[in-house]
Formats: C-alpha cells, sequence, structure tokens
C-alpha cells in the first residue's frame, strides 16, 4: 500500500477550510475532515482519480464532502506515494 505524503500547501488548505467549518458548525467541520481524510486513505489502498489540469496529476472527489483533491503518484522502494498536492471546495476557482 501507498504512503500519502501532504504538501505544505495541502495541509494548510486543510486547516483552513477545517478551521472555518468549525466556527460555524463543529460536528460539521469533524464529518468533512473524517471524509477527506478516509479519501485520501482510500487513494492509498487504490489510487483511482481522473486525470488532472496539470501534468501528472490526478483529482479525486470526496464522497458526501464539497471538496477536491488533486494529487500525485511517485514510486519509492516502500511501494510507493500518494502525494496531495491541493484540496479545493468545489466553488472555488482554481486557476
Amino acid at each position: 500500500m501507498r504512503s500519502v505524503v501532504w504538501s505544505r500547501r495541502a495541509l494548510l488548505e486543510l486547516t483552513h477550510a477545517i478551521d472555518y467549518l468549525a466556527q460555524r458548525n463543529l460536528p460539521a467541520a469533524q464529518k468533512i475532515e473524517a471524509l477527506i481524510i478516509e479519501t485520501t486513505e482510500k487513494l492509498a489502498r487504490r489510487p483511482i482519480g481522473r486525470p488532472g489540469k496539470q501534468p501528472d496529476t490526478y483529482e479525486k472527489l470526496v464522497a458526501g464532502a464539497p471538496y477536491l483533491i488533486v494529487y500525485a503518484l511517485a514510486d519509492d522502494a516502500e511501494g510507493g506515494q500518494v502525494q496531495i498536492i491541493r484540496l479545493f471546495h468545489t466553488a472555488q476557482d482554481r486557476e
């Protein structure tokens, strides 16, 4: 199974999204965070997603939450990595 590695930018985007939600609805923020983490864990087991807008990237929608994970795959001696590059709200402009 691949390991999941978050970029600094993606971690900041996750933190900001969860902090924003938690100020308004803590249970919803906790649920969204769990769904995002669950999706990345599923990608570690089976990294299927559609081709991304950038070369060598992929995108995976988070089921049950309005978020999109942008990731890349890297091979290493331990089976590889899923590198989480960005996290977007689906209403967010990604340009």
